[in-house]
């Protein structure tokens, strides 16, 4: 059913977030090591461009740009005024800081997949849910044991480390990458 539901609601250029941003947006701004603040940032999954602008100005980026599958997202996101690139741009995910918001659990093989991203960026955010009992929300439910044991295969096999920090008033987990 909430497969269902999102499919809709992205085929109309929707992308509601079912949990409190400020909690995860004032703890990102609170916790961010300096080295991620005024970096080109790509936001890879970007939706409908909502939490590329307060990633954006929560890292006081130099510049931000999205990355979407899918095209009534991309639709949005540009009408934000934001510059998004989808795989038909053949545009090269690699960069100084990218983003993973949300993103992850839409993956197959998470590990694989974050590994394959991540390797291409100096330095990475990945912000995952850890509600492992979200209604609204499509895709795999990991928990987040699940989730950081994604992220120790990914940054071993890329020679990174990562820094986790738990929100639970924002019912999250930001990994910081590096």
């Amino acid at each position: 059913m909430a497969n269902i539901l999102e499919k809709l609601a992205y085929f109309s250029g929707l992308n509601y977030n079912f949990y409190n941003t400020k909690f995860v947006f004032d703890a990102l701004k609170k916790n961010i090591p300096s080295k991620y603040f005024n970096c080109n940032v790509v936001d890879i999954g970007c939706g409908d461009g909502t939490n590329t602008l307060l990633i954006s100005k929560a890292l006081k980026s130099k510049n931000i740009i999205g990355y979407e599958i899918n095209k009534y997202l991309v639709r949005n996101a540009r009408q934000k005024g934001i510059l998004v690139y989808t795989p038909q741009d053949k545009f090269i995910l690699k960069g100084e800081l990218g983003v993973l918001w949300g993103v992850v659990h839409h993956f197959n093989d998470p590990s694989q997949e974050i590994e394959n991203i991540i390797k291409n960026f100096r330095l990475f955010i990945i912000r995952e849910p850890t509600d492992y009992f979200r209604i609204f929300e499509a895709g795999k439910r990991y928990k987040e044991s699940e989730m950081t044991k994604f992220i120790e295969i990914a940054t071993k096999n890329c020679n990174k480390s990562f820094t986790k920090l738990l929100v639970p008033s924002g019912k999250s987990v930001l990994y910081f990458i590096e």
